[in-house]
């Protein structure tokens, strides 16, 4: 029977694989949540920018500059939020890749060993057998 010497290794990195899979999907959600604020606060801002029907009284245009500066400001920090959450997903990426080759590498060596064994186990019954046919073969001509 087949035994991979480096399976408890093997099942390790198949583990962190899958957790750097998994913190790469929240990566991903988080890049995905930043960038839907970001449209949201650029939305809102261009829906206050709308020129206003209607008599103007000098309190609203100063509440409406001074939300807009509000809002500026959202959009400029929630687009380093943004951008610090791209980096996250480059670099979640980049850890995945490296577990997932670093998984194979093990992946491949077992395959190998696994096919050297087979090898090997076919060639060992190839010689019982080849044995056991010629001591037949030999008993079979003494008895004549």
């Amino acid at each position: 029977m087949f035994s991979f010497k480096l399976q408890k290794v093997l099942d390790y990195k198949q583990a962190l694989e899958e957790e750097k899979k998994q913190q790469l999907g929240e990566a991903f959600r988080g890049q995905h949540h930043a960038k839907t604020l970001l449209t949201q606060y650029k939305e809102e801002k261009q829906a206050v920018q709308q020129p206003l029907n209607g008599p103007i009284d000098l309190n609203s245009l100063v509440h409406t500059h001074h939300y807009l500066n509000v809002l500026e400001q959202q959009i400029v920090s929630q687009a380093q939020r943004l951008s610090s959450a791209e980096n996250m997903v480059k670099e979640k990426r980049v850890e995945l890749v490296s577990a997932m080759q670093e998984r194979q590498v093990l992946d491949k060596l077992k395959e190998r060993q696994q096919e050297r064994y087979v090898y090997e186990f076919n060639s060992k019954q190839q010689k019982l057998l080849d044995e056991v046919a010629t001591a037949s073969f030999v008993r079979k001509r003494v008895d004549r």
